[in-house]
């Protein structure tokens, strides 16, 4: 008879492009390269995660004929 037991984390990164960063683009001002501010980041955005833990086991009788 095996005994198994497993834990671990997953994550969503699903947040959308550099949501959590300042965005800048680059525009023609005067006939010169210029960045111009987009949008403000938030530092405080993380991935969505969740934790699992799993337990079963396994057997096995009468030389592998019967086994779960």
């Amino acid at each position: 008879m095996k005994l198994k037991a497993s834990y671990g984390a997953q994550g969503n990164d699903g947040i959308g492009s550099y949501s959590y960063v300042d965005t800048y683009e680059v525009v023609n001002s005067a006939g010169q390269p210029a960045a111009s501010f987009v949008a403000k980041g938030n530092p405080n955005i993380t991935w969505e995660t969740n934790y699992n833990f799993n337990v079963g086991a396994e057997f096995s009788f009468w030389q592998g004929r019967l086994s779960g």
